[in-house]
């Protein structure tokens, strides 16, 4: 099992001028160490109007920044929203080979169609018609990945005519594919399509446990590459920070873990939001307040837990791993009230005494693991049945008359006036 580490750009209110700089430069930080203590992905989401909550708006700069800080890590988008009327799907084709070209080959492609009503609403798209949405897009951005030329396309949401989209992916076919998820049947849609799936719900060990044997046994029994290379891989979220003690950890991550979870309710479920107004961390901060203070508990610094010692934590991961989960992802800075600092520490902590224990556990079993996974790929591109498109052979595209093509018309002119004017002046 994999550790991997996730970004949402939390920046609350109130913010100065320099607060969106800064949590993206601790950003860049905590993703160039976690490359060098070998986390395998570092993984941005892509979200709009969510303020304070995601200031991830353009998740392709942030990696690509990264790329260049970095060279293991593999550069994840986690999600791209692949709604048309969010993301054109010539334009998400394009950003993700160019990224994957500027990375060499370290891109993760994640999807997935967004669910508050702050977003889709500011894009004027219909929630019950976004998965079908979803799914279009991803269709139409793959072929214009995979084609040459791209066949063009007319669907129910996007159409488009013939063209090649450059560049191609460095990855070929394609970097490999990865889908939202926060439910049970989304992890099996997930498995039927061949991708990837990225747990973004918080769940503990018995439920992954199941989330999981699921997952593998829909791939196994079912799955039709929706690309043209399958992904069998499963990535759940967890709460996880370390620190010498459990108690130090609990008092470091909790408080943000709780305003994080807040604001996640506030946007998916109970909050009235006013764009530019309502602060959801004044609104959580007023709560706490008049709630009073947390009950103090005693820690077990030895029973399995994402926050805790790297012993709790290593603890847990070991229950994970032995439900056969690919990956977890982790927040190292949840929420604006976990420094910068105990998140760089909590890395090196688990970097340093956590990853190498987990590569060491599976390492004599891992290639029969990686076979089987494989051969699930290869099941799951054989049973595909859309034959290759071809373009139309006589489609062709002419110049318009625009202000360009009038200049060069001006450009061609002059140089004519001029190649006459030494002409002339050769002859008197």
């Amino acid at each position: 099992m994999k550790l991997s580490v996730m970004y949402e750009l939390f920046t609350p209110q109130p913010m100065d001028r320099d607060a969106e700089y800064r949590i993206i430069q601790q950003t860049l930080d905590q993703i160039e160490l976690a490359d060098k203590l070998g986390f395998r992905a570092a993984w941005a989401v892509e979200h709009h109007f969510l303020e304070e909550y995601a200031h991830s708006s353009a998740p392709e700069v942030l990696l690509a920044a990264a790329s260049q800080r970095t060279t293991r890590i593999r550069l994840g988008h986690g999600i791209v929203n692949t709604v048309p009327a969010i993301n054109h799907p010539f334009r998400v084709a394009e950003r993700i080979s160019t990224l994957d070209h500027v990375s060499k080959g370290r891109v993760e492609f994640g999807s997935g169609e967004g669910a508050s009503a702050v977003e889709m609403g500011g894009f004027g798209v219909d929630p019950d018609e976004k998965n079908a949405m979803w799914a279009e897009g991803l269709d139409f951005i793959l072929k214009a990945m995979t084609e040459r030329p791209f066949a063009g396309y007319s669907g129910q949401f996007v159409s488009a005519p013939v063209r090649n989209v450059v560049p191609k992916p460095y990855q070929q076919p394609h970097p490999p594919l990865w889908m939202a998820t926060s439910r049970r049947e989304k992890i099996v849609a997930a498995a039927r399509k061949g991708m990837g799936a990225l747990g973004f719900y918080f769940v503990d060990p018995q439920i992954a446990v199941e989330w999981v044997h699921h997952y593998y046994e829909v791939f196994e029994r079912e799955a039709v590459a929706v690309g043209l290379a399958a992904n069998p891989s499963i990535a759940l979220n967890i709460g996880m920070h370390a620190a010498p003690t459990r108690k130090q950890a609990v008092e470091q991550y909790q408080a943000a873990f709780d305003l994080f979870g807040s604001q996640t309710v506030h946007y998916y479920r109970d909050g009235e939001h006013v764009p530019g107004v309502t602060s959801p961390t004044e609104i959580f901060e007023a709560q706490k307040a008049a709630n009073g203070a947390p009950v103090q508990v005693e820690w077990n610094e030895k029973e399995p837990a994402g926050i805790g010692t790297v012993d709790n934590i290593m603890a847990l991961c070991e229950i994970y791993e032995d439900a056969s989960l690919d990956e977890l992802l982790i927040m190292p800075q949840m929420a604006s009230n976990i420094s910068h600092e105990d998140a760089m520490a909590s890395l090196e902590l688990i970097g340093t005494q956590v990853i190498p224990e987990l590569h060491g556990r599976h390492e004599a079993t891992e290639p029969a693991r990686q076979k089987w996974k494989a051969e699930l790929a290869e099941k799951a591109v054989a049973r595909r049945t859309e034959a290759p498109r071809k373009a139309d052979p006589d489609y062709r595209v002419n110049p318009i008359a625009t202000g360009i093509s009038e200049t060069i018309a001006d450009l061609a002119a002059g140089r004519e006036r001029r190649v006459r004017d030494i002409v002339e002046s050769a002859d008197r």
